[in-house]
């Protein structure tokens, strides 16, 4: 039952950030696809001097700088620093001018930092990122064709950029739900995990009520022998310790007797002597005596007798007194795998305490 409690449940999205950057670098490879057929296709320069392997190089060089970044600094924060943004924006802003502006086959590509912006950023990262991203553009442009005489087509380069906005703003628009989402998700999950702890917890609490219950059905027998034997067996067998032993007083002789333990002993023929219920007789009959909870650890006698030492066998053992209306009726010794003091958040510890 308390495996039952560490089990967690995770839904599949409840950690989309995580997944998020690796997206985005999966995007800006993709993306590229135009770019490398246009390489394969071309025969000649995109412009002067500038030929298409060569933008192809910078695109590669820059998204695999990117991505080994991301790779070695783990759920990449490189690709949102502000710094880094901009400097991509910049990069992209040349690609675009370079392979033809309005004309260009890296437009997809070109996306890649705006889409950085407006996941990580949400709505103000996108207008900042955008906003940035049409300056740059449009400066690029007049600089570059201070060099190289590039044919602009207006309508066409307003369309270039007002698409570049409305993806960026779509996107934008979605990641403050998918941001809900997670937060939905992460709330379901700590609730199921939550109810599963419980749920585990009410069947361990039920399991014992119903060991307590069978005891005491069993005290309603006359036969006393039985009923140490369910007792033993309650503590060994359902509360999951590893032997137990039960000794009784007899209060007209003064002494403890009629032992019996679980699991049986190798040699079934043996027998522990009666206990005087004196102090000097040892550790089981001061607890009889002083009703106190003892420790005994591996090497302390549990008895002055040697023989009944033997026969109970070496071990941590802790000891109880079984109390009945105030009175002594017997011992419960329980077999832990070390000594110490009670640890009374065991559940087993309130069915122990219950039990006798």
């Amino acid at each position: 039952m308390a495996e039952a409690s560490k089990v967690e449940m995770r839904f599949p999205t409840q950690q989309h950030h995580r997944f998020l950057p690796f997206f985005l670098l999966a995007y800006r490879w993709v993306s590229l696809v135009p770019a490398m057929w246009l390489f394969l296709s071309a025969k000649g320069p995109i412009t002067p001097d500038i030929a298409a392997i060569y933008l192809l190089a910078m695109a590669a060089g820059v998204s695999l700088l990117v991505t080994v970044t991301a790779r070695f600094f783990g759920n990449p924060p490189a690709i949102k620093n502000p710094i880094f943004l901009g400097i991509d924006l910049l990069f992209m802003s040349i690609l675009l001018a370079l392979s033809g502006a309005n004309r260009s086959l890296y437009t997809f590509h070109a996306l890649s930092p705006l889409l950085v912006g407006a996941f990580f950023f949400q709505m103000q990262g996108t207008l900042l990122v955008t906003s940035s991203f049409t300056l740059l553009y449009l400066l690029t442009l007049l600089v570059v064709r201070q060099s190289y005489p590039l044919a602009i087509d207006v309508s066409l380069l307003f369309t270039q950029l007002a698409g570049a906005w409305l993806v960026t703003a779509l996107f934008g628009s979605l990641s403050p739900l998918l941001k809900q989402l997670s937060q939905i998700q992460e709330l379901l999950t700590t609730t199921y995990n939550d109810l599963t702890r419980r749920n585990a917890e009410l069947a361990a609490t039920h399991h014992h009520l119903e060991v307590i219950h069978e005891l005491t059905l069993s005290l309603q027998t006359s036969d006393s022998q039985s009923v140490q034997q369910r007792l033993l067996k309650a503590v060994t067998i359902e509360l999951g310790f590893s032997r137990a032993v039960i000794g009784l007083v007899n209060p007209s002789l003064q002494r403890l007797e009629d032992w019996q333990v679980h699991p049986p002993p190798a040699n079934l023929d043996s027998v522990a002597e009666p206990v005087p219920l004196t102090p000097e007789s040892g550790l089981i009959s001061q607890v009889a005596i002083e009703q106190q909870v003892r420790w005994c650890p591996d090497g302390q006698a549990l008895i002055a007798d040697e023989s009944a030492n033997t026969w109970l066998r070496p071990g941590n053992w802790l000891i109880l007194p079984m109390i009945w209306q105030e009175r002594t009726v017997g011992v419960l010794l329980i077999g832990v795998e070390t000594a110490g003091h009670v640890d009374t958040s065991d559940e087993r510890w309130a069915v122990l305490t219950s039990l006798v």
